[in-house]
């Protein structure tokens, strides 16, 4: 049995994607996704940053090659399309900013024409961390309704998503 590739389109936009040590980050904006799928408990404190501890010497390296910006993307828990505050990024704010000692810039309408806007506009070196991106149903595909029923996203609004 063949596989068939559906709905292929060009990389275009893809083909800047680097490893970490192999480009010019100078004046440049760069998104990091990441693993942000920690434990948060109820009190909004995270549990284990170790994973976050981990971004760091990434984080600290394209600041010394100059990067205009980073900004992080990630998710946390089983969000289905819709937001939901318990999966919130917003807690894993306050920890980076400790462990970064810097302020960190947080996002919380996630991929959107506002977090275009933002990550533009933020001096050189600064840090951004987007809202989780299984809030887009776009990101996953489906988006659950109440009562749990999943629709699937339409393929306009993908490719509008992707190539956002």
């Amino acid at each position: 049995m063949a596989l068939e590739v559906l709905n292929c389109k060009p990389p275009g936009r893809l083909t800047n994607i680097l490893a970490a040590d192999s480009g010019e980050f100078t004046d440049q904006r760069v998104l990091v996704k990441a693993d942000l799928n920690l434990d948060v408990e109820e009190s909004g404190q995270v549990r284990d940053p170790f994973p976050l501890r981990q971004l760091i010497p990434l984080i600290k390296f394209l600041q010394r090659k100059g990067a205009r910006s980073i900004t992080l993307i990630g998710y946390r828990g089983e969000a289905c399309g819709v937001p939901d505050e318990k999966y919130s990024l917003a807690p894993l704010k306050e920890v980076l900013e400790t462990v970064l000692d810097q302020p960190v810039v947080f996002i919380p309408e996630g991929v959107s024409d506002a977090a275009d806007i933002a990550i533009r506009s933020q001096e050189p070196g600064r840090v951004l961390l987007l809202e989780n991106i299984r809030f887009h149903p776009e990101e996953i595909g489906v988006k659950e309704l109440p009562g749990g029923l999943k629709i699937k996203v339409s393929y306009d609004a993908l490719n509008d998503y992707r190539y956002f």
